[in-house]
């Protein structure tokens, strides 16, 4: 019902939605992910960044962290996009977005809506050629992929 809602911009509405479906499932990472999406929409920035935590919080991770992979669920992967997202908002925060979308890479190498991402971060950050060279490993795992090809050649 909160995706209904939220398709027909009754915003306030479907966070009710999400709200009770995080209550109902609270270890269900995709009602935080709605959650901090539909805050984002509306400007409530802190509460976003605040659900995005917590769904962050659930991620599982290895107890010793190593170089390897970790694999998880697409949605707790989004939860990094969402989150950084968020951030890079704040130009003074766009160091910790790019240490997210870094993360995300990191726990998955083929992500490579990540990469797209963290390019478009690297290019605020006047980094352009970690950004190109972003697009360029992204394209290493999504050679059809339009937007790869166009914010490459912004730089």
């Amino acid at each position: 019902m909160g995706k209904v809602l939220e398709a027909q911009q009754f915003h306030e509405e479907a966070l009710n939605y999400y709200n009770q479906a995080i209550r109902m499932q609270p270890n269900d990472v995709r009602g935080f992910l709605n959650a901090g999406r539909i805050l984002t929409c509306l400007r409530r920035y802190q509460e976003a960044e605040e659900i995005y935590l917590k769904a962050k919080a659930m991620l599982p991770l290895n107890e010793k962290p190593t170089d390897m992979e970790t694999h998880v669920t697409p949605s707790h992967l989004q939860v990094y996009l969402g989150l950084a997202s968020l951030l890079s908002k704040n130009k003074s925060r766009l160091e910790e977005a790019d240490a997210l979308y870094r993360e995300a890479i990191r726990l998955r190498a083929d992500y490579t809506a990540a990469y797209l991402s963290r390019g478009d971060v690297l290019l605020k950050l006047n980094r352009s050629k970690e950004a190109e060279d972003m697009y360029i490993r992204a394209l290493q795992f999504d050679a059809d992929n339009p937007n790869l090809y166009y914010n490459q050649s912004l730089i």
